[in-house]
């Protein structure tokens, strides 16, 4: 009996450790139910005068015209006080049954391929099959590597690798 235990125990890490194993939870899904169909980036900047103003279709940091801050916070009406990059995309549900939630993970690289960092996006509403969910995520001008960011991957499901902030 504890031979059969010790086997049933080694068979079950090997197959947990060898990455053979499809990773899926109750809470996500797995990264053949859905499909992204389409997504866009877009640089903005913000003033009181344009609202948000495109300056680019992609990752363009350089394009961007100075953006100010003001710690007393009165700006003129023509300074660019915010700067971001839009994210808007469309999964779809290609799974044989309904989706209880979605997972979509932003990967964000910069120009050597390094990894700079992970945003998982979350949706507990229920899909149904062939159905769509469209997303938005904005990362601004504030946050860490901002002016780093290359390209990203968009990946659904849990995250399938191990990722750090480095």
């Amino acid at each position: 009996m504890k031979w059969q235990i010790l086997v049933t125990f080694f068979i079950a890490s090997v197959l947990t450790f060898s990455g053979c194993v499809e990773i899926n939870d109750n809470n996500g899904n797995n990264t053949d139910e859905l499909k992204v169909i389409e997504y866009s980036i877009i640089t903005e900047a913000y003033s009181y005068n344009t609202n948000w103003t495109n300056f680019g279709d992609g990752f363009y940091p350089n394009d961007l015209p100075e953006i100010v801050h003001n710690d007393a916070g009165i700006y003129l009406a023509d300074e660019f006080t915010k700067a971001r990059y839009r994210i808007n995309g469309t999964v779809k549900n290609i799974a044989d049954h309904v989706l209880n939630s979605v997972i979509v993970n932003l990967i964000f690289y910069d120009g050597n391929n390094t990894f700079l960092t992970l945003e998982q996006l979350n949706n507990f509403s229920k899909l149904p099959v062939g159905s769509t969910w469209t997303f938005e995520y904005e990362y601004d001008f504030n946050d860490d590597y901002f002016e780093d960011v290359n390209h990203l991957e968009i990946t659904t499901g849990p995250p399938s690798k191990e990722v750090s902030d480095g």
